[in-house]
């Protein structure tokens, strides 16, 4: 298992408990939340270890967390390890533990946008105390995590073959944490809780009033238009005025018709919870199945991957009636390969890329040649297109380092004629 991989369960982890978990536990327990966290890491971490044995082997460690369940004494409590027990079951089924990048940035960008609704909801309702007390320390741990794992997968290639990639990162991390820790301290949080407090009641609260009053406006009018058309029509066939209905007379006439309300029944009210707590399993599950995409395929260590080969392959991929724009990156990126072979620069898969990059520097320049493998990288691996303006980039990155070449040969030319 990867470290990359053990982080990110860990932000999955934490943005749960701080989303959802936290809701479900007493108030305050920020002790039995860490221990729950703790067990059901130690518990995702094994069936990762243990994921690609067969028969029941990597569904044990799941055992960690059937304690929850029985020491449980609400069904708040009860509901807690639900979710993450389906996750794993699904992830143990399905045999996909490695993480990728775009599904951490996925659940980045989804996660970003339920705290704010839920930091809005918890503000409007006076309950941001236990709000700030109980979930934004989890949330911030989640925000660090998510940060360094989009760092660190954003291309594990470039990770792996750049030796101050992992020191950068960190140094990042460093940051976000010390921007964490001040943003959630005492003063900050008072600061920003004023501010939106002040934006709702002097900003929002009166937009939504002038747009439900306009509404309402716009429904008496229409109301009032359908019965003047319906006092015309009477008006011409001589009947008498339609009735009008009172609303004081109309609230008295429903009144009358209602039946009177009775008790619920206790198996109304327990038919009501078991509802409840199937919606919450059916959500739970829809959500772990959507996290667990059937098109994510583990892939292999960097050192296994195939260099790019200087002949183009047999077949391209076609978008519309033109070259998909991340072949054409590639295309350039072959150019360049071939540029580099005139030089006796091994391209035919023994070197790197980033090896190749430092042979042919004196040759190409080092600048361009860096440019060009970024760009190359991410058309490579990424698994996304890159755009036409990308593939622009590229061509003139390969006409520079085409003049930069040819000043070279010149030169080299020139010192072995001058040698004769």
């Amino acid at each position: 298992m990867k470290f990359s991989d053990f982080t990110a369960y860990a932000g999955e982890l934490c943005l749960y408990l701080a989303a959802v978990g936290f809701l479900l536990s007493p108030p305050g327990d920020m002790a039995g939340m860490a221990i729950f966290l703790a067990v059901c890491l130690l518990a995702e971490s094994a069936c990762t270890l243990w994921g690609k044995r067969k028969g029941i082997v990597p569904y044990l460690p799941l055992l960690l967390l059937v304690p929850f369940f029985f020491t449980a004494q609400t069904i708040r409590e009860l509901l807690r390890p639900a979710p993450v027990l389906i996750l794993l079951l699904l992830r143990c089924r399905a045999r996909r533990w490695r993480m990728e990048y775009y599904s951490v940035r996925s659940l980045f960008q989804t996660g970003g946008v339920i705290y704010l609704v839920l930091f809005m909801a918890f503000l409007i309702t006076q309950h941001i105390d236990r709000l700030v007390s109980d979930s934004f320390p989890f949330f911030v741990m989640w925000l660090l995590l998510s940060v360094y794992n989009m760092r660190m997968l954003r291309n594990p290639y470039v990770a792996s073959l750049d030796g101050r990639f992992k020191a950068l990162n960190a140094v990042l991390l460093l940051c976000v944490a010390l921007t964490g820790a001040l943003l959630s301290s005492g003063p900050a949080v008072t600061a920003v809780t004023t501010v939106l407090k002040a934006l709702w009641s002097g900003v929002i609260a009166p937009l939504l009033f002038v747009v439900l009053y306009v509404v309402a406006i716009l429904f008496s009018l229409l109301w009032y238009a359908a019965n003047f058309l319906f006092w015309l029509f009477a008006r011409d066939r001589g009947e008498v005025d339609p009735p009008k209905i009172e609303t004081g007379q109309m609230q008295e006439a429903l009144m009358e018709t209602m039946p009177e309300m009775a008790e619920p029944s206790q198996w109304l009210i327990r038919l009501a919870i078991l509802a409840g707590v199937a919606a919450f399993l059916i959500v739970a599950w829809l959500i772990a199945r959507n996290m667990i995409s059937p098109a994510v395929k583990d892939t292999e260590d960097p050192g296994a991957l195939q260099r790019e080969s200087l002949a183009s392959p047999g077949r391209k991929p076609r978008r519309g009636m033109g070259r998909a724009p991340a072949e054409g990156v590639r295309e350039v990126y072959r150019k360049y390969l071939a540029l580099c072979a005139s030089f006796q620069i091994p391209v035919d898969g023994r070197a790197a890329s980033d090896v190749i990059r430092d042979l042919s520097a004196p040759y190409t320049g080092g600048e361009d040649a860096g440019a060009l493998r970024e760009q190359w990288l991410r058309a490579r691996f990424s698994g996304q297109e890159t755009s036409p303006e990308e593939v622009r980039e590229a061509r003139q990155l390969l006409r520079r380092m085409r003049e930069t070449a040819a000043k070279a040969k010149r030169a080299e030319n020139k010192q072995r004629k001058m040698g004769r």
